[in-house]
């Protein structure tokens, strides 16, 4: 069974569980939708995250809303 949506939200991981995912973004082509709102991102993290999109071609909507970034949809 492959993965196609996953809520991680309120899960509160933080920066060392952001950068995680980052690294499982990296390898993932399956997943499509990722919900990691409110999870104690911080901006190092989420640009590591954010970075690694540059190259995933599989998500197709992605909420990271926090009190330092905003709902946003990949389109």
């Amino acid at each position: 069974v492959m993965l196609k949506k996953c809520n991680l939200s309120f899960n509160g991981f933080g920066a060392e569980g952001g950068r995680a995912l980052a690294e499982v973004l990296k390898q993932n082509n399956t997943l499509e939708h990722l919900n990691i709102s409110t999870t104690r991102l911080n901006a190092e993290s989420a640009a590591a995250i954010a970075n690694t999109l540059q190259t995933n071609e599989a998500l197709k909507s992605l909420n990271v809303y926090n009190k330092i970034l905003y709902s946003l949809t990949i389109i």
